[in-house]
């Protein structure tokens, strides 16, 4: 089921992620691998993995994005990103005005019409689409559901790029529904009563954390120095 990917979808695109250029590489592996651990999922079983952040700009569409390459790399089979911000630009590959995830939900579009190829071999994106008037406090849980049990068929790792976590947001009404979520913390900027309150949160919503991401964290030792540590 999963290898009908590229049949349903379309073709990935042929040019490969400059690894090196983006700074991915061996963190972005060992996180994803990490990632499979935890959740010990066990190949060729499928996962949802939800990332999200205690406020916005710390980084989380870069950590979807690296660690679906890294296992569209490691799986070599489709592997999908799913965009469910409510308002946020289209991932990578995907057309600013297309169809995505919240007309899906609505009922006015068929994941065949909206999963589009990335610019990644083997990544295919999910845009957000067109949000439905409202909030995150009438997010479609049921639909939501059955959508992840189809693309969970079609795709071997399944990375959903989540707002924010609070209550203004529909974050921690899809967290739940995951099998596992991953939370960013930008170092340096957020302070730990925040995280811990995210935490709680997440744990309250009956979400499964299992693991925090400590992103665009900075070394205050001079490289030379630090060479020689």
């Amino acid at each position: 089921m999963i290898d009908s990917a590229s049949t349903l979808f379309g073709q990935p695109g042929a040019a490969s992620f400059d690894t090196a250029s983006l700074g991915l590489g061996d963190y972005y592996r060992a996180l994803y691998s990490q990632v499979r651990n935890a959740l010990r999922i066990a190949e060729p079983d499928s996962a949802t993995v939800g990332v999200t952040s205690c406020v916005s700009g710390e980084g989380v569409s870069t950590v979807c994005q690296s660690v679906a390459i890294a296992a569209a790399n490691q799986l070599r089979r489709p592997v999908l990103l799913l965009d469910a911000k409510e308002s946020s630009r289209a991932p990578v590959g995907a057309t600013a005005q297309a169809a995505g995830l919240f007309d899906i939900l609505a009922g006015t579009a068929q994941p065949a019409d909206c999963v589009r190829p990335g610019t990644a071999r083997d990544v295919f994106v999910l845009s957000a689409g067109t949000p439905r008037a409202g909030n995150g406090c009438h997010f479609p849980a049921e639909s939501f559901i059955e959508l992840l049990a189809f693309l969970k068929k079609e795709f071997a790792f399944v990375l959903v790029d989540l707002p924010p976590c609070n209550e203004l947001t529909s974050c921690l009404r899809i967290a739940g529904l995951l099998d596992g979520v991953l939370l960013v913390v930008e170092a340096e900027r957020v302070r730990s009563q925040v995280v811990a309150h995210s935490r709680d949160h997440l744990f309250q919503a009956g979400a499964r954390l299992i693991g925090v991401v400590l992103n665009k964290r900075r070394n205050h030792v001079p490289e030379w120095l630090y060479r020689r540590l």
